[in-house]
């Protein structure tokens, strides 16, 4: 089947891609010179649509998204005789457009709740100890760092997020947004860097030296988060 997401891990010191067709999921390595592939699917496969697909390294732990509303995220320990499982202690009947990585958070951006989409809301998780995975996302729980908060003066919705040097982007359709880790009550600080220019789809953001490459609606561009 055709790959629709690629995602490199690594296990051992040797180098894997995760790949994802319409119906599977597979890891790939390079043994005596020869490709091995290894059935690693979702004991509930996920139909994936190309550009849809999200996914990011916690820890090294691999996490992937379909991006739609009848999935939830889900990760692999990387076992290869193990499959991918449902991310843990993610909250019920809650799904995202993309799901990224910053530091030792998990952010989902681009969020339905239920049967309620919120496309400026951002969620983020409870930051995880290091080799495991967060242990809680509930924004109500004063003894977590979770939250939630939504980005309404965005003006389009959000499309994506990717980690820039120590900070994190998230891309709108006609805005970006640089948030920076303050801690205390507000974890986090939003700040509009961009007001023309966002992404056009999932997957159109590339890190370059610490740089964003940025494929946007009608331009290409390059920019350092400033």
């Amino acid at each position: 089947n055709t790959p629709q997401y690629l995602l490199p891990c690594n296990i051992g010191g040797n180098r894997y891609w995760i790949y994802t067709t319409s119906a599977n999921t597979y890891c790939v390595t390079i043994t005596a010179g020869s490709a091995v592939h290894t059935d690693i699917t979702h004991a509930t496969p996920r139909t994936g649509v190309v550009n849809n697909w999200t996914g990011t390294l916690l820890s090294g732990i691999p996490i992937l998204n379909t991006g739609d509303t009848s999935s939830v995220p889900m990760y692999w320990d990387l076992d290869v005789t193990h499959k991918f499982v449902n991310l843990s202690n993610w909250p019920a009947s809650t799904y995202c457009k993309s799901l990224r990585s910053f530091k030792n958070y998990l952010i989902a951006l681009n969020v339905t709740e239920g049967s309620t989409s919120y496309p400026w809301m951002v969620r983020w998780s409870h930051p995880a100890d290091p080799g495991a995975l967060p242990s809680s996302w509930d924004y109500t729980d004063a003894t977590k760092d979770a939250g939630r908060t939504s980005i309404a003066q965005a003006g389009g919705q959000i499309i994506d997020g990717l980690q820039l040097r120590d900070s994190f982007m998230i891309y709108c359709e006609d805005s970006i947004w640089r948030v920076d880790l303050v801690g205390g009550v507000y974890i986090f600080n939003f700040t509009k860097v961009f007001g023309t220019s966002g992404a056009l789809n999932s997957n159109c953001i590339v890190d370059v030296d610490g740089f964003h490459v940025v494929l946007t609606g009608s331009d290409v561009i390059v920019h350092d988060g400033q």
